[in-house]
């Protein structure tokens, strides 16, 4: 999964943007697609393998939304993302909204 992290000053926003699918790897996740529970939102069930994909990234995630709130202290934080993206932008947002509070 790629992924870009940075400041948006005209919005001051940290903005976390998540790559589409890009080769077999994500496609093979991307078919993953029996349920499996999410412990973030009681009761949820989410897909598998955005599950999977979302649970490797996220200490790199937190790290960066870290390391920017660290310069940018009072910044929105703003998440998106294409295809796959968008729903490792959605899954990122829950987890960073239950980790800080609010996402922006």
């Amino acid at each position: 999964m790629q992924g870009f992290a940075g400041y948006l000053t005209s919005y001051n926003a940290i903005v976390i943007a998540f790559r589409g699918s890009a080769d077999v790897v994500n496609w093979f996740y991307n078919l993953q697609t029996a349920k499996t529970s999410y412990p973030i939102c009681s009761g949820c069930q989410i897909h598998s393998g955005f599950k999977a994909i979302y649970d490797a990234i996220a200490p790199t995630v937190l790290s960066q939304v870290n390391r920017l709130r660290g310069f940018y202290p009072g910044a929105r934080i703003m998440l998106t993302g294409h295809s796959l993206g968008g729903a490792i932008a959605v899954l990122s947002s829950l987890h960073i909204r239950q980790v800080y509070g609010s996402v922006g």
